[in-house]
């Protein structure tokens, strides 16, 4: 994982800057004569569109002295710190065909950013830099082609979901990836919270990058930062997440437009921050925005 080797006869590229930032692209000489020439611009482009993404919202490359490259891979890709591994061959199947993206570009840059300038201390801490890269997946989708897509992206995501175990604990100190939930669930988690805060999430995220830029966090660390930007529910609500394996039932009866009652249940230890936390958040029942927190949410009128 951090030592990589590239082997190969390749052609590399220096790409114009984008937001601070210069690309370098190399890929095998055969690649390069096979390229079509349109694709390779849009791809591109594409890059660009990334990387100002990231460096808009929670500030530039962290390692601009190192350089950022793509590096033509056998397989699909990983993030290998300045010299990302790259295998999608120039695929836009993230989000298709509603608001496709390079999924393996997008995720694997992003974790420059979640995973190499912010990492896990510990195996059980890896949820924080997956599901992050992931979350950042649905804010890009949401940013670029608004919410409709972005709640099919999270459906998506949602079928990917098991619930076997909670994203965090004792049973992902030996295999944290005995699953994808650390990615599909973590993605949803944060989700939830961005509904619940109203938005603000993404501004709370943004400043804990920058406090702990090129550092390790564990799950205490993330839990006591979010505690101190928000209110005692927020941090109870994603601690009750993150140590659970089941979501929540969330049962919402509407009277005339307005919440008539709202019940949760299989949430130990926070239904109460939850219930609260919704009936803080939703004024009427005009559009059940319950559906894009992470549960079985049931709405009758």
């Amino acid at each position: 994982y951090n030592i990589t080797l590239y082997i190969g006869k390749y052609h590399c590229d220096t790409l114009p800057a984008a937001c601070g930032t210069t690309p370098v692209v190399c890929l095998l000489e055969e690649t390069w004569e096979k390229t079509n020439d349109s694709l390779f611009t849009i791809w591109v482009d594409h890059i660009k569109e990334v990387l100002c993404f990231f460096s808009n919202w929670l500030g530039n490359y962290p390692f601009a002295s190192d350089g950022y490259k793509l590096i033509e891979a056998p397989y699909w890709g990983m993030e290998h710190q300045s010299a990302i591994a790259y295998g999608n061959k120039f695929k836009f199947n993230g989000a298709y065909p509603y608001c496709p993206f390079d999924f393996i570009l997008f995720h694997e840059t992003a974790h420059e950013w979640w995973g190499n300038a912010i990492g896990a201390a510990r195996p059980q801490d890896f949820w924080i830099h997956e599901s992050l890269a992931t979350y950042s997946e649905v804010k890009f989708v949401r940013e670029r082609c608004g919410t409709q897509a972005a709640s099919k992206y999270l459906s998506y995501l949602k079928t990917r979901i098991r619930n076997r175990i909670p994203v965090y604990g004792k049973k992902r100190s030996k295999k944290p990836f005995i699953d994808n939930d650390i990615y599909f669930k973590g993605a949803w988690i944060w989700n939830t919270l961005w509904v619940l805060t109203n938005g603000t999430l993404d501004t709370i995220l943004s400043q804990l990058y920058k406090h702990y830029q090129v550092s390790r966090i564990t799950t205490q660390d993330l839990l006591y930062f979010i505690s101190t930007r928000t209110d005692k529910n927020t941090r109870t609500i994603l601690q009750g997440y993150i140590t659970t394996n089941k979501p929540p039932i969330i049962k919402i009866t509407c009277k005339n437009h307005q919440i008539h009652s709202l019940r949760v249940k299989r949430a130990p230890g926070y239904s109460k921050a939850l219930k609260s936390a919704i009936l803080s958040r939703f004024q009427n029942c005009d559009v059940c925005l319950a559906h894009f927190l992470l549960g079985k949410t049931i709405c009758k009128d």
